[in-house]
């Protein structure tokens, strides 16, 4: 039942972040991004809480360290939540001239500067998307256990 409830939560964020869900209840295709998640996540946390990451050597660095640490299985990981949002993202964007959705990504995407009218690059909408599958599927996914860590 957890599992399912996991999958549900990601298609759930997926409809409101992109306007069209994963899919998971419906296919296997797509059930290996919850756990891609955890390891990217894993990751990140361990990379920002690192000082010697914020270093010119530990910039060169980080891939081979992180690889070490997490192994390859992270590295795919970090790969397959990247090319996830990619794809989600680009989805979309190809859809936004049929106009008249309205998701979360359609009100980050019209978004512009006030003082400048620009609207973000295709660099920052990739990172506002990850941030829309990271903070929207962490907390309400029943892999955290809220028992212990309220």
């Amino acid at each position: 039942m957890r599992t399912v409830v996991n999958y549900l939560t990601f298609d759930i964020i997926a409809k409101l972040a992109w306007g069209v869900p994963f899919g998971m209840l419906e296919s296997t295709d797509r059930h290996s991004i919850p756990e891609a998640l955890d390891f990217h996540a894993a990751q990140a946390s361990f990379r920002f809480q690192t000082p010697f990451f914020l270093t010119k050597a530990g910039e060169l660095l980080r891939p081979y360290i992180l690889r070490v640490i997490f192994g390859n299985k992270g590295v795919a990981a970090t790969k397959l939540f990247f090319s996830t949002v990619q794809e989600m993202m680009d989805r979309r964007v190809s859809k936004k001239d049929e106009g008249g959705q309205k998701d979360i990504f359609s009100f980050v995407s019209e978004a512009r500067d006030p003082e400048t009218g620009q609207g973000f690059s295709s660099a920052e909408l990739f990172a506002e998307s990850r941030v829309l599958l990271l903070a929207g599927t962490c907390l309400p996914s029943p892999q955290y256990d809220y028992k212990n860590n309220l």
